[in-house]
């Protein structure tokens, strides 16, 4: 994107509106090299699977495109000064056509990755010269400012249209597609350059490009990023996270009559209650090399017992109610303050603290306290037990008054409030006897 001159004449005396659709197509051609730096995360875990990547490794799939197009983006503007912008700008197009075309085509690891360097590359070119050619078509400063404010707004807003994209094609169709859907752009954007934007003569190769200068600085990146600590792999399971999914799951599934939700909540609600157990049968909080390990909290027993009472009313198994009622009978034995009512963060039975905590505020995700009351709440309703319903109102008087204070820090404890106070709800399933 050198300073040099390129003659405007031809481009600055077509009439404003030819000059405008003539920049949208520039800023179509930008969008589309912009939502592929993030379209393409949301699809990693299926690439992962599909083409068997490590995870070590299939931060490549990113990162080869990133390093490509920062590397050679100097380069590319200089080019466009030598040869002409439009003829660069469109050599970018085809190129990153071209490669796109070759991702959603690549059935192997080291074909997607070469291709993602490729689309670096043809981003590089396109990317570097859009800017010059806005400045030749729009001299005057009032629309050059104006454009220059419309190519901006693009370019910042690409990177999460990308992601909103990536999630919708890799959902509908499969993570192909994330790629093919630039094909037919790329082509549209190549003609639609070819009849309304004007070529220009560059300057020529008098005054060269520093071509080892673009090899040494992506060169650079390449061992920058060789020799980065990698950083620590959290790939633990926590029993509380895993119980908000198959809540989620649960309701999904039933919502939207899709057995694969259902399938999958079940399958983790069983992972839960058997490898998730200490030698007594106590829950535990955390799972790592095959291993459960670390005594559950409150939030670990509240949320499975709001995820198992939700699975019973999505799914009507009364081994799930069963479940429920046994849990609750835990958390109220090991967590309920007699006293002063709510529930502890930390177990009756476990480590001994200086004192013991009660987490009141849902931020950023529901608190143990109020995850407990809405679970004893529904439970209760299923099972008439008024112990249930004692222990759960118990969190409401004591969280009530600063709740109403500061509500959106008690999302899921208004909730519970609104299921106490709001009419009881009519059963689907018919409620076992307990055990």
């Amino acid at each position: 994107m050198s300073g040099a001159a390129v003659p405007a004449a031809t481009a600055a005396q077509r009439s404003l509106r030819e000059r405008w659709i003539s920049l949208y197509v520039l800023c179509a051609g930008m969008l589309m090299i912009v939502l592929d730096a993030t379209v393409v995360n949301f699809a990693l875990p299926s690439i992962q699977e599909d083409l068997g990547f490590a995870t070590s490794s299939l931060a490549w799939v990113v990162n080869a495109y990133l390093i490509a197009f920062g590397g050679l983006l100097l380069l590319a503007g200089r080019i466009g000064d030598m040869l002409g912008r439009r003829r660069v700008f469109l050599a970018g197009i085809a190129l990153f056509t071209l490669a796109s075309l070759l991702c959603g085509l690549a059935q192997s690891q080291w074909v997607l990755v070469a291709a993602r360097f490729v689309q670096g590359v043809g981003g590089a070119m396109t990317s570097a010269v859009i800017l010059g050619m806005i400045v030749t078509m729009f001299p005057e400063p009032r629309e050059q400012a104006r454009a220059i404010g419309v190519y901006a707004f693009v370019a910042s807003a690409g990177g999460a249209v990308g992601l909103l994209a990536g999630g919708v094609l890799t959902q509908a169709i499969n993570w192909h597609w994330i790629f093919f859907v630039n094909v037919p752009i790329g082509l549209a954007t190549a003609l639609l350059t070819l009849r309304l934007l004007d070529d220009d003569p560059g300057i020529g190769f008098a005054q060269g490009a520093d071509v080892p200068g673009a090899v040494l600085i992506t060169s650079a990146l390449l061992a920058a990023r060789a020799a980065r600590t990698r950083p620590g792999l959290d790939d633990k399971r926590l029993t509380s996270w895993n119980a908000l999914m198959i809540a989620a799951l649960a309701d999904a599934g039933a919502a939207l009559q899709e057995p694969t939700y259902m399938a999958a909540a079940v399958e983790c609600t069983e992972f839960l209650l058997t490898g998730m157990r200490d030698d007594a049968g106590r829950l535990l909080r955390s799972y790592n090399d095959g291993r459960a390990k670390i005594p559950a909290y409150l939030e670990d027993h509240a949320f499975l017992l709001e995820a198992l009472v939700i699975l019973f009313e999505a799914s009507c198994e009364e081994r799930w109610y069963h479940e429920a009622c046994a849990l609750a009978d835990e958390l109220i034995a090991r967590f309920a303050d007699p006293e002063r009512g709510g529930f502890f963060s930390t177990a009756a039975d476990g480590e001994a603290l200086i004192a013991r905590r009660k987490d009141l505020e849902d931020t950023p995700i529901p608190s143990g306290s109020s995850s407990a009351a809405l679970g004893l709440l529904r439970l209760a309703q299923l099972s008439g037990s008024e112990e249930y319903e004692r222990h759960a109102t118990s969190v409401l008087r004591l969280t009530h008054e600063i709740a109403a204070q500061h509500p959106s820090a008690f999302g899921h404890l208004l909730q519970a409030l609104h299921w106490y106070l709001a009419p009881a709800r009519p059963l689907a399933c018919p409620v076992p006897a307990r055990r």
